[in-house]
């Protein structure tokens, strides 16, 4: 798709050696040299509607991102998480420019969950089978410049099994306060909210 100039901004090289040195505020510029001889003789200079040499996007913004899921509690082991997050940039993002990692171990060694992701803001990773309570996950989106913007999420925890809790007695009470006993089975690293039993 043609893209047509607003503006014909001309600058020159006086030393007419390469490169050139061309700065701007961020957006897309269309660039086309022309030369002039010591005699005089001008080469055709471009006017509205002509077509640029070589397009040149300037972008020192890095991308907005925001991680919103996983977010802290507790996983089950072997279970599909949803990552969830938003990634825009001001001139644009590759379709295909996100990385997920995760780290058990509050982010001192990190793997690969998966590498050129789409930006579609949702992404399904089965947990790992190894319980802790300090996995993260981070993201990385770079912009069609090459900018890179790294985000993490809090610790979580994944346990092996969900935990049950049961009661166990009394089948009748006289008073209008009783003793209930419980038991729970499969207490893992992140059994409890901060509520504790309900």
């Amino acid at each position: 798709k043609a893209i047509l100039p607003l503006v014909l901004d001309k600058r020159e090289d006086e030393d007419l050696r390469s490169p050139f040195e061309f700065s701007d505020l961020d957006g897309v510029y269309g660039l086309r040299l022309t030369g002039e001889d010591r005699v005089g003789n001008v080469g055709a200079p471009p006017v509205p509607g002509t077509q640029p040499q070589h397009l040149l996007t300037v972008d020192r913004t890095k991308p907005e991102v925001k991680l919103l899921a996983p977010a802290a509690g507790g996983y089950l082991a072997g279970v599909p998480i949803e990552i969830h997050w938003s990634a825009k940039d001001n001139l644009g993002m590759p379709v295909n420019g996100i990385e997920l990692e995760y780290s058990p171990d509050d982010g001192k060694v990190w793997s690969e969950i998966a590498k050129g992701v789409k930006n579609d803001g949702l992404y399904s990773w089965k947990a790992p089978r190894i319980t802790g309570t300090d996995y993260r996950v981070r993201l990385t989106a770079v912009d069609l410049a090459g900018n890179r913007v790294v985000v993490g999420s809090p610790r979580f925890g994944i346990d092996a099994a969900v935990l049950e809790a049961r009661v166990l007695s009394p089948d009748r009470s006289g008073g209008h306060s009783v003793q209930v006993a419980y038991e729970i089975k499969n207490r893992g690293f992140t059994s409890f909210s901060p509520g504790g039993i309900k």
